[in-house]
């Protein structure tokens, strides 16, 4: 489907939602409210930067559909979903580009045509296999151990453990609890029994729009590498 049209059936059904009287505010995640052992890594200036934990090799938070596309070539299927509040402003377009051994997300927000902070663009990168590496030569099948030692202030916590955080976002994830309006796509992440993650000291626009890096890991090995914003309206 043509972008143009799609963003006129992306306006139509933001004008209906908005006509119906429906109303609401979507729950965020309370990333201000870290534990005192939450382990944090700045994240780098510039969204291209070397060493800079929240991004791919040539790509990271806030990069165009057209810098995936430059990069990886077109998907072999997208998934599209409108995810927000009722209120047309607070809505925004999904794009899940998918790939055989990734899973790229793309947020438009209307009326926000740049970066704006990390909002639009970007904001999920999701490794399933392949050789993709972190800043920090981790790749999936590696050992838990691998990522300790590359990491070293990394939290780990047990499938399931609920920390307010990212730990208890991947368990509603993969439990359909997700509370935020709208939300249509299932996430299959395999098996799971251990959760690591490093969130930045560094925030985008507000409060709730913070970059991580996430490692899903079952029986002590990586099983998928996640990079995100964690706003999630």
């Amino acid at each position: 489907m043509a972008i143009t049209k799609l963003k006129k059936i992306f306006f139509c059904i933001f004008l209906y939602a908005a006509l119906t009287g429906c109303s609401g505010n979507a729950p965020r995640e309370a990333a201000d409210a870290h534990p005192a052992d939450t382990a944090t890594i700045p994240v780098q200036k510039s969204s291209h930067s070397e060493n800079n934990p929240y991004s791919l090799p040539g790509l990271s938070i806030g990069c165009s559909e057209a810098d995936v596309t430059a990069l990886y070539g077109e998907p072999e299927g997208r998934f599209y979903e409108i995810v927000g509040t009722y209120g047309l402003t607070e809505q925004s377009l999904y794009t899940h580009m998918i790939y055989d051994d990734k899973m790229i997300v793309i947020r438009d927000f209307p009326g926000r045509s740049e970066n704006d902070g990390g909002q639009n663009g970007v904001i999920e990168m999701e490794l399933r296999s392949g050789s993709i590496e972190t800043d920090e030569g981790i790749r999936i099948g590696d050992s838990i151990r691998a990522v300790r030692k590359k990491y070293k202030h990394i939290r780990v916590c047990d499938y399931g453990e609920q920390d307010g955080l990212i730990s208890s976002l991947i368990y509603n994830r993969t439990k359909k609890k997700d509370t935020y309006k709208n939300r249509d796509y299932s996430y299959g992440y395999g098996s799971i029994d251990k959760v690591a993650y490093i969130l930045s000291r560094e925030k985008y626009n507000d409060h709730t729009n913070i970059p991580a890096l996430i490692f899903l890991l079952h029986k002590g090995k990586v099983t998928r590498i996640i990079v995100m914003n964690t706003l999630q309206q």
